[in-house]
């Protein structure tokens, strides 16, 4: 066995529940609310920037990101998916350009 394979062989649980916090982007011995934790992992819904960004918010299924838009942010995007369909079919027949702003 490898000095490597040695040292992670010995470590304690709490030494690596540390290291995957660490991963996780948590300090060193931080402490953290139940509260907040709790609420942060039963979230259901979150705006369309947060979920445009990476890493996503834990326990969100990247293949169903349409299940945690807000409802508000939904129809926003679903008027301009619209839109732009509408645009796209026939872009020379619409007498305005389309001006897209988020």
């Amino acid at each position: 066995m490898g000095k490597v394979d040695q040292e992670w062989y010995e470590t304690t649980e709490e030494e690596m529940m540390a290291y995957v916090g660490v991963l996780d982007g948590k300090k060193p011995g931080e402490l953290l609310s139940v509260e907040a934790e709790l609420a942060r992992l039963t979230r259901s819904t979150y705006p369309a920037a947060q979920l445009l960004q990476r890493p996503l918010p834990d326990g969100v299924d990247p293949t169903r990101l349409e299940f945690y838009l807000d409802p508000n942010h939904f129809q926003i995007l679903q008027f301009l998916d619209t839109s732009l369909n509408r645009y796209s079919q026939n872009p020379f027949n619409n007498d305005q350009p389309l001006a897209i702003v988020i």
